[in-house]
């Protein structure tokens, strides 16, 4: 039996938990398929993306476990440190 949803009848906002989660493709070309709402790091590492404001930035090392709530559009292959499977992304 599928798990009850009490909150389906609510809007989900921007400050709202995400409902989606994927392991990021790296790419210094190609945007992600969704724009995230969080990023979540499973092991150490510096990550490089762009935001949907447009700006490109590199984000230091941050500690395993750290959450960032950030909208970005593109996880970067170049000058990411963590590797694939060590970043989570929420939409």
């Amino acid at each position: 039996m599928p798990a009850t949803d009490d909150f389906s009848s609510y809007s989900n906002g921007p400050s709202d938990p995400g409902e989606h989660l994927a392991i990021p493709t790296f790419s210094d070309s190609t945007d992600l398929a969704n724009v995230s709402r969080l990023l979540l790091w499973v092991a150490a590492g510096a990550v490089r993306v762009t935001t949907v404001g447009g700006e490109t930035v590199t984000i230091p090392s941050l500690a395993a476990g750290t959450q960032l709530a950030l909208r970005v559009t593109r996880v970067w292959s170049t000058g990411t440190t963590v590797t694939a499977g060590n970043l989570l992304v929420v939409w």
